[in-house]
């Protein structure tokens, strides 16, 4: 769930739906700590990685992940499996910088779910598969994790969006994970500007006071004029 788009993407679902169908879900206070947090993970992104200019973009998540206890769970698209080794600009090619903030704790409230990284010197990564637009499948790895990060709450993460960060969640067994997921870029024309306003907003380079013309949609990264 995207909350500061306005959009969701429903387990099984082709498309995201909009959440702000009927106003608002969250209060002023609850936007303004969402605010602040993908605000410091921002400014941490380009301390670390000594960088000038830095853009919040979209699409970016709340994420939740439940066990299967009874096996009756189907995955439905490949969205749906969340366990597979990727790279996040394989998945959106504007995507630049990755962070996560964990809100639950391994061990405490769910059993795996761990962040497993792998480089090249100890693991080989073919994401071929990703090519096929139509019915894309997983990127495939070989070798051992060389980074297990085990989730806390409170413990955030940075890192590179591109290949030379491979990386999966292992498959959640028991309990719920809980993470928000952002993402940023070092392209302007594809700026999502932190809104938290309780609305919707199809395209990058929106403002507060006016629409983004032509800008591209966020439910794609290639093309300048697609729409949701």
């Amino acid at each position: 769930m995207d909350v500061n788009s306005g959009w969701v993407f429903p387990a099984g679902a082709q498309q995201p739906i909009g959440i702000y169908r009927k106003g608002p879900l969250y209060s002023s206070a609850e936007y303004d700590v969402y605010r602040s947090v993908s605000t410091r993970l921002k400014d941490h992104v380009v301390k670390e990685f000594g960088l000038d200019t830095l853009y919040f973009t979209a699409p970016t998540f709340i994420t939740r992940e439940a066990a299967d206890l009874d096996g009756s769970w189907k995955p439905s698209t490949p969205h749906d499996e969340y366990w597979h080794p990727h790279v996040d600009k394989n998945n959106t090619a504007h995507y630049d910088y990755s962070g996560l903030l964990y809100l639950t704790t391994s061990g405490e409230d769910f059993e795996g779910g761990e962040l497993h990284f792998f480089d090249s010197a100890h693991s080989a990564l073919d994401c071929s598969a990703m090519e096929n637009r139509t019915q894309p499948g997983p990127c495939l790895v070989t070798g051992k994790p060389t980074l297990v990060v085990e989730p806390r709450a409170g413990r955030a993460i940075v890192f590179g969006s591109g290949r030379e960060n491979p990386h999966r969640v292992t498959q959640v067994t028991g309990g719920t994970r809980y993470v928000l997921s952002f993402w940023f870029t070092c392209d302007a024309r594809r700026e999502m500007i932190s809104f938290l306003d309780g609305k919707m907003h199809v395209r990058f380079g929106e403002t507060k006071d006016e629409p983004a013309g032509d800008r591209a949609g966020i439910g794609d990264s290639n093309t300048e004029t697609s729409e949701l």
